[in-house]
């Protein structure tokens, strides 16, 4: 006789069916395929939306009205989606700032062929200082004009800084921060000259979490190789992937340090100096024109290496100029003007430093005081000096004869003491003679100095045309040296 009552064992039997049942059901029921999404029909107005694929890991994914957006911002700017910028945050080279100007627009002609080679669109740079960077006091046009790039325009795509900085705004607004990659290209990177430089745009885009730059090293060729091809070297530093391996998109910005002694392009166009803005070559036309006759005499005194030599190649100087120009038989002008350009102070004793911002007042000698003096004893001398309201012309600290000083109006705040040199150089490009002193034995190599030989040499060979259309230039240019005058030059003038 069982233990366990009749009825209880019936139920538990009962009971146990029933929960297998079930189970068996629910089992069944969980093999079956989960519903799909309906699909639209051939008919449908509706559009299936992709979902994005962020640019880069740490950009944010939008939504398909911001993504629309942001393509109408990119093509309203760049005719394209997604835009591809060059930002040049700092071109510079360490030197004189007449040298500075002349090689920084060099550098930023260069990376403008670069820009199109890479597809990209060449942000253009603001100036200050001889310097060019997105981040300094001044537009691009307080410099330079715009023909140079609208006669390149079938060779790169560029856009005002005003422009860009439009475009950030506008896709900050869409919550999508331009991606973009920081990269110092130098000859040399133990040198530490970028480091002071900052990017003022970049709160504006988005690193994706990359904090340390990239940097490269691109050294100058030996002077004998100057021209060596590295185009194609910096071309694929800043190619598509090759300045990262994190990530296959390409950047929206290149953000770029660069800091390089030479060029690179063995392109004449890009070899062709930019045009200076309006208002400097109006500028230095009236200023040419109140001088003329006049002698424009360029002498580099920085880093002379033969600091011994300076005091006789004045003596050169004056002796020539008295000989072949000063003098009533040599020209039917007498007494042309003598306009000097040089990095010795303008305001002599009165000066708190050089015409330069590498040449350090401390770092003038008794040889150069020796050279300008001999100068000034024996030449009627004129000069520019900027006009600045903030710091008036010492007159009654300077010669009462013999230096004559010219103020330039720098028209901006703040002042920009390199506009100096840009007048200077266009001054010296109209002059009817113009000389300059002979690398190494009496001044040190320029090319503020090679700009205007090159200048003046077109001007001056210019095949078949009448003597009369050369202007009134009595010669292209000549070097004076220790003992001698080289008559144009003697040999080519080569930096």
């Amino acid at each position: 006789m069982s233990l366990i009552p009749r009825r209880f064992t019936v139920g538990r039997l009962l009971f146990y069916a029933t929960a297998t049942f079930l189970a068996f059901l629910f089992f069944r029921a969980g093999l079956q395929p989960l519903p799909q999404p309906q699909q639209p029909t051939s008919n449908s107005n509706e559009r299936l939306v992709e979902p994005e694929t962020p640019l880069l890991a740490n950009h944010p994914v939008l939504t398909p009205e911001a993504r629309s957006l942001r393509r109408r911002i990119d093509e309203k700017y760049c005719g394209t989606s997604p835009c591809r910028f060059l930002l040049p945050v700092a071109i510079t080279e360490q030197g004189i700032c007449w040298t500075l100007e002349s090689k920084a627009q060099l550098h930023f002609r260069h990376l403008a062929f670069v820009s199109g080679t890479l597809h990209r669109t060449v942000v253009l740079p603001n100036v200050f200082g001889s310097h060019l960077g997105v981040c300094r006091h001044h537009p691009f046009t307080y410099y330079y004009s715009l023909s140079w790039l609208d006669a390149n325009s079938h060779r790169f795509s560029y856009i005002t800084l005003d422009r860009f900085r439009d475009w950030l705004n506008e896709r900050n607004v869409t919550g999508a921060r331009p991606t973009h990659r920081e990269h110092y290209i130098q000859a040399n990177n133990a040198w530490t000259f970028l480091s002071k430089e900052k990017n003022c745009f970049k709160d504006l885009l988005n690193n994706a979490g990359l904090v340390e730059p990239k940097r490269s090293e691109l050294a100058d060729p030996l002077p004998s190789k100057r021209r060596l091809n590295m185009t194609q070297a910096l071309v694929n530093m800043l190619s598509d992937g090759k300045m990262d391996e994190v990530d296959e998109k390409p950047w929206e910005v290149v953000s770029l340090y660069y800091d390089r002694r030479f060029g690179f392009i063995e392109d004449p166009a890009a070899d062709v100096p930019l045009t200076y803005a309006t208002h400097w070559t109006t500028t230095a036309a009236k200023l040419a024109s109140q001088l003329t006759p006049f002698v424009a005499i360029h002498w580099r005194m920085e880093r002379v290496e033969e600091q011994q030599n300076l005091l006789p190649c004045a003596e050169t100087l004056v002796r020539y100029l008295r000989a072949h120009i000063l003098s009533p038989e040599s020209t039917a002008v007498q007494s042309p003007n003598i306009f000097l350009l040089t990095d010795y102070p303008h305001l002599l004793n009165a000066s708190t430093g050089t015409e330069s911002m590498s040449f350090k007042g401390a770092e003038l000698t008794l040889n150069h005081h020796a050279a300008i003096n001999y100068l000034h004893a024996n030449l009627n001398l004129t000069l520019t000096v900027l006009a600045n309201p903030k710091k008036p012309i010492p007159y009654d600290k300077l010669p009462a004869k013999n230096w004559n000083l010219v103020p330039v109006s720098p028209n901006v705040r703040p002042v920009d003491p390199s506009v100096l040199g840009i007048v200077d150089k266009l001054i010296a490009m109209k002059a009817q003679w113009f000389l300059a002193g002979r690398p190494v034995e009496c001044a040190k190599e320029s090319s503020f100095t090679l700009r205007i030989i090159k200048e003046r040499t077109a001007r001056w060979k210019k095949v078949g045309v009448a003597e009369d259309e050369r202007g009134d230039m009595k010669n292209a240019w000549e070097l004076f040296g220790v003992a001698d005058v080289d008559h144009d030059g003697g040999k080519e003038y080569v930096i």
